[in-house]
């Protein structure tokens, strides 16, 4: 079968190539995958920005893509949840069962077991464990975007806990950034703005369009003035870091005293994360709470997925392109450009 590949520890040190066909264990299922998006964090290992290998384990064969939905093909002993033919989606990280964060409830914290490896390929082997089945109302394509959306909507209802009324700023307006301004819509919020550059303009009018009430260009408006002007210089509520970029001092000025700010966006090996003894002392006097989070546990996803469901959300504006596996590598490069929000590998 088909798959892309890192073949070399360089950047774009990546090709597609014949691989063997997945093994399939007991409790496991094989599925043709129908759909995979090229997330933030691929985009990085592509690159080498990141230690390589699904869990950073300096593998260099591995096969990408942890964002993907398709149809059971093949099913192992003992599964009894799904039959060949079901329509899936796959939740990525596996975890041991037996670590202390399993047995507290926090299984996607398990440092014992990496992510699945290998969406971006024809067919990916999956325990059991790790699928939810797909509704017949919600297409492969939407299906892809479940897991980025748990991601956000985790960052917003269980790392923060926004409430109907409160007011937001969603630094970054890629593809997390923008599913986290979809979740943050749902509470109803008095505010939810969502800044970036200009090199974001497609994407900040993409933000209009599914409900943000202001949109600041950083480049040409000093945002930490406008949630001033807007906020009667109390501040929002909650930042959610969405970019990576590390804007700590920003982000201080951005929240009124007892605010939020949400890390979700990762930095690369190259972002200076600096902090002044002057934003330092604000963050004391203001006693805000800084939270780092990360992907999501079960009931999120879970939930995510009916969002989609019941058609709460409607994600299809951010699928901007569609590339064949074949041609992985120029999906790669569109996901690069500010011009394309979600990029989808079809095998």
């Amino acid at each position: 079968m088909k798959a892309l590949l890192r073949v070399g520890r360089g950047p774009r040190e990546v090709e597609v190539r014949e691989v063997d066909y997945p093994k399939l264990k007991p409790g496991w299922v094989i599925i043709a995958v129908k759909a995979c998006g090229i997330c933030g964090s691929d985009v990085h290992m592509f690159l080498s920005e990141w230690p390589m290998g699904p869990s950073g384990d300096g593998s260099t064969s591995f096969i990408f893509g942890h964002e993907f939905s398709g149809e059971v093909v093949e099913v192992g002993e003992g599964v009894k949840t799904f039959a060949k033919g079901d329509r899936v989606v796959c939740m990525p990280k596996m975890s041991c069962g037996k670590c202390y964060y399993c047995r507290s409830g926090l299984s996607h914290l398990c440092p014992n077991e990496p992510l699945l490896n290998g969406g971006m390929a024809e067919y990916v082997a999956v325990p059991e464990a790790n699928l939810l089945k797909l509704p017949e109302n919600v297409s492969y394509e939407e299906g892809a975007l479940v897991e980025p959306l748990a991601v956000s909507y985790a960052a917003v209802y269980k790392t923060s806990q926004i409430l109907p009324g409160q007011s937001a700023v969603i630094v970054g307006p890629g593809p997390i950034g923008l599913l986290t301004l979809m979740c943050v819509k749902l509470a109803n919020p008095q505010l939810a703005i969502i800044t970036g550059t200009s090199e974001d303009k497609m994407r900040l009018e993409i933000a209009e369009k599914i409900g943000a009430d202001v949109t600041i260009d950083v480049t040409k408006k000093d945002v930490v003035k406008v949630v001033e002007e807007l906020t009667n210089k109390l501040g929002v509520d909650v930042v959610y870091e969405c970019a990576g970029a590390g804007l700590l001092d920003q982000a201080i000025d951005l929240l009124k005293a007892g605010g939020e700010l949400v890390a979700i966006g990762h930095p690369t090996t190259k972002t200076q994360i600096k902090l002044s003894p002057q934003g330092y002392m604000r963050a004391q006097f203001k006693q805000l709470k800084i939270l780092g989070h990360i992907i999501y546990d079960w009931k999120s996803f879970y939930l995510a997925l009916q969002l989609l469901n019941y058609r709460k959300l409607d994600v299809k504006p951010l699928i901007t392109h569609k590339v064949p596996l074949a041609d992985a590598l120029r999906g790669f490069e569109l996901a690069m450009r500010k011009e394309a929000v979600k990029v989808l590998i079809i095998p």
